[in-house]
């Protein structure tokens, strides 16, 4: 197979002059994309269908291009490219260009084997590469095989400032530190940015920004990311065979964000039996598209006691089903997005006797979501229990407007309001 002339020239206007027509709003990902080539022989860039990766990727090339002109680019989207005589075939053509180029391969994880055939090439003609792909599971395998070669960063779906960057057509700023143990300082500081209830509804995808039409971000959610992933990506990769029941465990975890998974539970619900469903739960974790919290004891504990599943972005769990999902459980999938997403932290569940329950805990802080208009000294009691039994000093709550700090003997709970939480650059304790 030998690559269409035609489909080169589209895919590469640096060949003749020209440069990619993309949007001039960048997300926070992009120096880190930039500095990675110059250290790494293979970068990927991983994520959700329609977050953004091959925007980033066109603007890094756009930026690069003003140095160097020994780019090639090329999407294996296009099914008749997307096996492996395909993905020889496009590094070949860029050979014939250059003699030793930067190949930007987008989507190469819809190729099963890619990474033997990067390999080779890196390899041997010492060829940088700059990949994109929607299946962490495949990235994941190409990562093993290449042996410490392959450097990967996760694009998530946006941030809040990204989204409020996107919005006022810049590029996003820093938010602020909070030192908690003097977090009036930034409260002194913070500056509502008035985007909030717009992020959490409607947030979380560059070309729904701006959108006010609830039903249409509902069918691009499920037509343009959901169903190419469950209907096409994950069948390819894995042979599934029963991709509606793998389409209702995402429905279901989407309209119930923190529910307790138990797969026995499950096989009625969703007519499959339980190792499948744990099998297609993992598929849809890896294709990014579910996020699990384990519960927080020990790890020969934690698989067999269940765990709570999320959506990836909080604009999801709100559009799914809105006349039941409630706003208490699309914050709660927000700061989980902030944790794991903005922080880059690793986030467990507490769950105690007498249902005490804390909603995530950190190695550095646990945290309470309490979205509601006040805050009573009663809906600390979980949170001043649990740093008791742990003899933690200092917790969070996150609401919806109030701030401050409350305390009950030694023991002290900062409470960020969400629009100032999703700001924070990061936390102190």
């Amino acid at each position: 197979m030998k690559v269409d002339e035609y489909d080169i020239k589209l895919y590469n206007p640096n060949l003749s002059g020209g440069t990619y027509n993309v949007p001039t709003t960048k997300r926070m990902a992009f120096k880190e994309v930039v500095s990675a080539i110059e250290r790494s022989g293979i970068t990927a860039v991983v994520g959700l269908r329609r977050v953004g990766k091959t925007v980033l990727l066109k603007q890094v090339l756009n930026s690069l291009g003003e140095q160097r002109r020994d780019i090639f680019y090329f999407s294996f989207d296009e099914e008749r490219y997307s096996n492996q005589e395909g993905l020889e075939s496009v590094i070949r053509s860029a050979l014939e260009l250059f003699d030793a180029p930067l190949i930007v391969l987008d989507e190469i994880s819809r190729i099963k084997g890619w990474s033997g055939i990067v390999k080779k090439y890196h390899d041997s003609k010492g060829i940088r590469f700059l990949l994109s792909g929607s299946a962490s599971l495949e990235i994941t395998k190409g990562k093993e095989s290449l042996a410490g070669r392959l450097f990967d960063i996760y694009l998530p779906p946006l941030q809040y400032l990204e989204f409020v960057s996107f919005i006022n057509n810049m590029d996003p700023e820093t938010g602020p530190v909070m030192d908690l143990g003097e977090p009036n300082r930034t409260f002194i500081r913070w500056e509502d940015r008035g985007y909030l209830d717009e992020f959490l509804t409607r947030g979380g995808f560059p070309e729904l920004v701006g959108i006010k039409d609830n039903d249409f971000i509902r069918k691009y959610i499920i037509s343009s990311t959901v169903e190419k992933i469950v209907y096409e990506d994950l069948p390819k990769s894995f042979g599934i065979s029963d991709e509606n029941a793998l389409f209702r465990i995402w429905e279901l975890v989407s309209s119930n964000p923190s529910m307790t998974f138990i797969p026995s539970n499950l096989e009625d619900t969703i007519g499959v039996s339980r190792d499948t469903i744990s099998k297609y739960l993992f598929y849809l974790e890896r294709a990014y598209l579910v996020k699990t919290v384990l519960k927080s004891s020990s790890v020969t504990s934690r698989l067999r006691k269940g765990r709570k599943v999320y959506p990836p972005t909080p604009c999801i769990a709100c559009q799914i089903d809105r006349d039941s999902t409630s706003m208490g459980a699309v914050a709660e999938t927000a700061v989980l997005d902030k944790l794991s997403n903005g922080f880059g932290l690793e986030v467990s569940f507490y769950s105690g006797r007498g249902r005490s329950e804390v909603d995530f805990i950190t190695e550095d802080f646990p945290i309470e979501v309490k979205y509601r208009s006040t805050i009573s000294p009663a809906d600390h009691h979980n949170l001043i229990k649990y740093m008791t039994i742990k003899n933690i000093d200092t917790g969070i709550m996150v609401t919806r407007s109030e701030k401050g700090i409350f305390q009950s003997g030694d023991k002290r709970v900062v409470m960020i309001p969400m629009e100032l939480f999703l700001q924070l650059d990061r936390i102190i304790s």
